[in-house]
């Protein structure tokens, strides 16, 4: 929202947010416009946001599943919303879904993700880490959470009480 600010030293405009703090927040963007890669994070409570599983119980949520263009995809996990932030550990997982311009003469092309993730936003014990990392083989037969293999990353491992 821009609110006039009320001073009569300055013409100028404040903005303010109204929007939510999060408690934890993960977003994934990607170097190849023609490819799907995406974002997992799975709470203490074994439950998984994903893009076939966009909301958990406690309130996380997985905004978007982009599946051609460079991202982002966000996880978010706000308490200031009412979120239940459970204790333990949340882990941030990326996955190299497809290379859209993969043919069988040409292999995939290795992308490269950047992952940005927020703890306690907006807090003294706020903490921003910046994870970056390639993956060069894609699967879409391998996208359910838990997978393995060379098209699976593990970026970050989060608990927010310890931060």
């Amino acid at each position: 929202m821009v609110y006039p600010r009320r001073s009569r030293s300055s013409d100028g405009l404040e903005i303010r947010s109204t929007t939510p703090k999060t408690t934890i927040s993960a977003t994934l963007t990607w170097s190849l416009g023609d490819a799907d890669v995406d974002l997992y994070t799975t709470q203490p409570d074994d439950e998984t946001a994903w893009y076939q599983h966009v909301a958990t119980s406690i309130g996380g949520r997985l905004d978007v599943d982009n599946t051609q263009g460079f991202g982002p995809e966000n996880y978010f996990l706000s308490s200031e919303e009412g979120d239940t932030v459970l204790p333990g550990t949340y882990t941030v997982r990326v996955h190299y879904y497809s290379d859209h311009l993969k043919t069988l003469g040409m292999p995939a092309r290795a992308v490269q993700y950047r992952v940005v993730i927020i703890v306690n936003e907006g807090t003294p014990s706020e903490r921003r880490e910046f994870r970056e990392g390639t993956l060069a083989v894609d699967d879409s037969g391998n996208a359910t959470p838990g997978g393995s293999g060379p098209d699976w990353a593990t970026v970050a491992e989060v608990n927010p009480a310890s931060q």
